[in-house]
């Protein structure tokens, strides 16, 4: 892997988010800039503006701070954004700003489209994840997941066609690509987390308290917290779990919860990065049932907390976490919960802190944008 000492220009492409709601995504793309030796040119949301904090980037467009509630206000929004964004490239590539290439930071449309107007440039995609088929608990939901796999069908088809390198989150979401882009330069982007901002020893873990850390939305599996929760409250009666996130799925919890009279759960909504990083030290579990993840940004956290940390097994977990967590098949909510219990009987799995220190931000994202260009120059 060649290290390239000279700075670079990139133009990113960053229009996805649309709320002060942070995914995985938008995380992973913040450590890229803050920790590459380039320099920048970021068009985006003011979401996304707020989250960097660099010297070597500008804000060339920004896009908006409207913040869409509906289904059809996210589309108008993301047509906005990529329609204003396409037409900015275009004078871009009139004014010949020699970028060494130009990085869509997610498969929307919004993000992949303005790169094409980059005719001589060489395009960059993040690609975390497919979309699985899902099941909607709701005529809303249903109209949600049907347009995300329809601009996801139409995503890849651009991306097959006019980008040169992908990042993909893990090897089976590689290997499900190549089926789809035969020849296409492929590098897998592993996600990390920022070990720095961990507290130091002498936090006392609470033996009761559980964590999930996550947006709210079935996908996450935040409704079957409820029914695992009632199942564990059965044999440990003290048991408590906190939940750090928010989405456009709480108020299906929080009607769940109600329906329960599940007293045993609080969602603390989002919370600033000092009180995240305390919750993780005093939690002694950590409950994860997520249906699908690009990576696991979360759990690696769990893990790296020393929390005694249970999830459904996702296909590309092993290869990055092995045996550290705790395995239950997809959606076997009573075997969830018997893991839990069965872990109030023993420690934290020996080694597992050290074996998650190797995906420290510092050491998976910053050579990054050279594996990108490898074969640019």
């Amino acid at each position: 892997m060649k290290n390239i000492a000279k700075q670079r220009k990139i133009l990113l492409l960053w229009n996805g988010m649309t709320s002060k709601q942070v995914s995985g995504g938008d995380i992973y793309i913040k450590q890229v800039v803050e920790h590459s030796k380039d320099s920048f040119d970021v068009i985006q949301s003011n979401h996304s503006k707020n989250l960097i904090e660099s010297k070597n980037t500008q804000t060339v467009l920004n896009t908006g701070s409207s913040e869409p509630t509906s289904n059809i206000g996210i589309v108008l929004t993301y047509l906005k954004r990529g329609i204003s964004s396409f037409f900015f490239v275009g004078k871009l590539q009139e004014k010949d700003n020699n970028y060494a290439f130009v990085l869509a930071s997610s498969p929307f449309i919004c993000d992949l489209l303005p790169a094409l107007r980059m005719k001589h440039a060489h395009r960059a995609v993040i690609l975390f994840h497919l979309i699985p088929d899902r099941s909607a608990k709701s005529l809303s939901m249903k109209i949600r997941f049907a347009l995300a796999k329809l601009e996801q069908k139409i995503a890849l088809s651009i991306i097959k066609k006019h980008f040169d390198s992908v990042l993909v989150g893990n090897s089976e979401v590689k290997a499900a690509v190549e089926k789809l882009m035969p020849g296409k330069k492929l590098i897998i982007a592993h996600a990390g987390i920022d070990t720095s901002a961990f507290p130091g020893k002498g936090v006392k873990k609470n033996p009761n308290l559980g964590l999930f850390i996550g947006r709210l939305t079935s996908q996450k599996g935040v409704l079957d917290l409820v029914d695992i929760v009632a199942d564990i409250l059965k044999k440990q009666p003290e048991f408590r779990l906190e939940i750090i996130g928010d989405g456009p799925h709480r108020h299906l919890l929080e009607e769940k919860m109600q329906l329960a009279g599940m007293k045993a759960i609080t969602i603390l909504g989002f919370v600033d990065n000092t009180i995240k990083y305390q919750k993780l030290a005093e939690a002694t579990f950590f409950l994860f049932p997520s249906y699908e993840e690009g990576w696991g940004i979360a759990l690696a956290e769990g893990l790296y907390a020393e929390c005694k940390s249970v999830c459904y097994e996702l296909d590309h977990y092993q290869n990055i976490f092995g045996d550290y967590p705790t395995y239950v098949p997809i959606g076997d909510k009573a075997a969830f919960s018997k893991a839990v219990l069965t872990s109030y009987d023993h420690a934290p799995v020996k080694g597992q802190k050290k074996f998650i220190e190797q995906y420290d931000y510092a050491a998976v994202v910053t050579d990054v944008v050279s594996r990108i260009s490898e074969d640019v120059e």
